[in-house]
């Protein structure tokens, strides 16, 4: 994974944390919200696509070995 994908990767997830605090605060109008929900969606679908293109990666290196690939599995 090259430093560019990790980095912005860590910012997603960095957005996302901040995502959710804001909405577990409870003080947030509907409009609000549903702009974090939206945001926080399109933060999720990216990184689900990153961690399942590393997936996919660490199982091309070592497709034998079960307890890696587990780790990323959906199930």
């Amino acid at each position: 994974m090259s430093i560019h994908i990790s980095s912005k990767f860590e910012e997603a997830m960095k957005e996302l944390e901040n995502i959710v605090a804001e909405l577990e605060s409870g003080n947030v109008p509907l409009e609000r919200s549903v702009e974090l929900f939206n945001k926080g969606k399109e933060l999720h679908k990216y990184c689900d696509k990153v961690i399942k293109e590393i997936s996919l990666h660490i199982e091309s290196v070592d497709p034998d070995d079960k307890e890696l690939s587990a780790k990323f599995s959906d199930d």
